[in-house]
């Protein structure tokens, strides 16, 4: 019985084994052998498709959309001065196949660096690559690390697509400059992201984000892990987390976040455009940090737990139905709490006219 298991074992290894040399030997599918290890498919015309024992550098036309993938590698993407694209690989641990392609109208290049086996192991990188870009403005950034590091210094594009499978990653663009967009998709591992955006995208399966940036349309969805998030300076926002734990500092306008369970903290530096809000919890806690000039009314829905509010010269806690005025009132503020706790707190001593109604 064992001998049988044990031949068909090695016969399934044999099998991959052949089917990786043989598709090594008569071709593959356009694509799929760096797909295959994780990284994105290939664009349609190729420029450079070779494997890597030692080292090795390129250098390549400019192109206004930028694709960047790797796995297991420490990638570092810098601005150089010329008008052509540099790529240098070196300290190269074991065989690594690099792929460098373009689209069909030479405005895309894609660069891609991942192994070429699953057999083996190695600790720490496979490889470390330097990918020099030209001093410009893209018009697109995408990046995509199955493991390893990543790092992207001062390098700024209208569009930025980050997708994080495992590793680290960390993005910084030049600080007079801002973005259209700043999207980051992690599945797990950690991101440190500096950079200015009209809308921000934020989504965490899990991991942890460190972001510094202002966005005016800020969107971020947190299954778990965790997000910290500085100089945000919203005109509006949305924000939901199932579980995990979020911090955001500078938040404006108005939005909604939404707490399935776990610990938000949003900081408001400006509350005038704050009508609209609504703040949900279903389990776990968010507190929210108002100005001490802030006038707004609070109407609270809550069916088990708590709403506290301790700011702008308020100490109460609202029961259901209750409605809390700070200031001058006007802007509305919803809280709906199924369990848990809200809390708006300050750290100003300024005393606000408080009126305390039932509805």
């Amino acid at each position: 019985m064992a001998k049988g298991i044990i031949s068909s074992l090695i016969a399934a290894i044999v099998f991959f084994v052949a089917g990786g040399i043989s598709a090594r030997i008569l071709g593959t599918k356009e694509g799929a052998y760096s797909s295959m290890f994780g990284s994105f498919d290939e664009l349609a015309c190729s420029l450079l498709n070779t494997t890597v024992t030692d080292s090795g550098s390129w250098e390549f036309d400019g192109h206004k959309v930028i694709k960047l993938g790797s796995s297991n590698a420490d990638m570092r993407v810098e601005p150089i001065d010329g008008d052509k694209i540099t790529l240098s690989v070196s300290e190269v641990k074991r065989r690594i196949h690099v792929t460098v392609s373009e689209s069909e109208n030479s405005e895309e290049i894609a660069i891609s660096i991942c192994k070429t086996s699953f057999f083996g192991f190695s600790f720490g990188p496979d490889c470390a690559a330097v990918i020099g870009l030209p001093k410009t403005i893209y018009d697109s950034l995408e990046a995509g690390i199955g493991s390893g590091t990543m790092t992207i210094k001062d390098i700024s594009a209208k569009k930025n697509e980050f997708d994080v499978s495992s590793g680290k990653l960390e993005f910084t663009q030049k600080a007079d400059f801002t973005a259209e967009r700043i999207d980051l998709d992690m599945g797990s591992g950690s991101a440190n992201i500096s950079g200015n955006a009209n809308t921000y995208i934020i989504e965490i399966s899990s991991g942890s984000a460190n972001v510094n940036g202002s966005a005016n349309d800020l969107n971020i969805d947190i299954g778990s892990g965790s997000l910290t998030m500085d100089t945000a300076k919203t005109e509006k926002f949305n924000i939901g987390m199932s579980s995990g734990k979020f911090e955001i500092n500078g938040l404006s306008g108005s939005g909604e976040i939404d707490v399935a369970s776990g610990k938000g903290t949003a900081h408001f530096t400006n509350a005038a455009e704050i009508d609209g809000s609504e703040f949900d919890i279903s389990s776990g806690s968010l507190t929210v940090y108002l100005p001490a000039d802030t006038n707004a009314e609070i109407n609270g829905d809550v069916s088990s737990g708590s709403i506290v509010v301790d700011c702008c010269g308020v100490d109460e806690k609202i029961r259901d139905d209750d409605r809390v005025i700070l200031g001058n009132g006007g802007a509305k503020i919803s809280a709906d709490v199924s369990s848990g706790k809200i809390s708006f707190l300050d750290n100003q001593t300024a005393v606000a006219q408080v009126t305390i109604t039932k509805q």
